[in-house]
Order: structure tokens, then sequence, then C-alpha cells
């Protein structure tokens, strides 16, 4: 099914997920391209639709589940950035009552707390390395990464 765009342009569905909420992009598995991360509610699962490579006939994303979440129904925001500094993608999973980061490379989860409003995700000291910026308790804190 085509759809026509400006210019004359056009857009092709390749593949549809009745069961998957868009997060966030990211290059989950280090292959330089551009992989969607996607809520799955009825797995309670945070899910990385993997982008087809050369070798994949069908060209449609592989799925693969990146962290089983506890409960996917008060997630409220994702961010993916590296914040231990080993070039693998991690999780900032904003939930309503706590934020905790999800590492990609260990599949270890850290609670970071409570924040007062949607936390920043930034390089605080210029490591490269992803920090935490935020509201708690009515104090603005950073959590440094790494």
């Amino acid at each position: 099914m085509a759809i026509s765009g400006p210019g004359g342009s056009s857009f092709s569905l390749i593949a549809s997920w009745l069961d998957a909420d868009l997060a966030a992009f990211a290059d989950v598995n280090a292959d330089r391209r551009t992989d969607a991360i996607v809520l799955s509610l009825k797995e309670s699962s945070l899910d990385a639709l993997l982008a087809p490579n050369a070798k994949q006939t069908d060209g449609k994303p592989r799925r693969q589940i990146l962290a089983h979440l506890h409960d996917s129904s008060s997630l409220r925001s994702i961010a993916v950035a590296d914040f231990d500094g080993d070039s693998v993608a991690d999780y900032l999973l904003v939930f309503s009552n706590s934020v905790e980061v999800h590492y990609g490379g260990t599949n270890e989860t850290s609670v970071v707390g409570l924040f007062g409003s949607q936390p920043l995700v930034c390089d605080v000291n210029a490591d490269m390395i992803a920090d935490i910026y935020g509201e708690m308790d009515g104090q603005r804190v950073a959590f440094l990464g790494g």
C-alpha cells in the first residue's frame, strides 16, 4: 500500500504492530541502523524493533525484548542514552511513582528515585556519559552516570 506524499514522494507500509506503542528511536545493536523502541502493554515489556540489514530478504524489523517491566501501565516516558559508559544503549524509565535506569549491557535496573518533574538527560560534567538532572524534594539534583 503506497501513500502519496509531497513532491511526488511515496511511503509504503512494510509492517505494523497492534500491541506496540512507539517510545523512542536508538541504535540498540550498534549496527549503525536506527531501531525503534516500543512498549508492549500486552507483554508488559520494552522491546526493540531492529532495523533489517542487507542479509534479511523480507525487509521487516526483528523484535527483541529489552526489558520486562513491573508496571507498564504507569510508564510515563522513556529516554535512551549511555548511562554507564559501556557504549551500549541504556534506558531511563520514568514511571508515575519512580524513575529507573535499565542498563542494556548487563540487564540490571537501578532505581534513581522520584522526581518532582520530568528529569532531563544531559552530560553535566562533559565526560561523554549521560547524566540525569532534575528536581527531587524541592532541590535541583544531578545524578552522574558512569
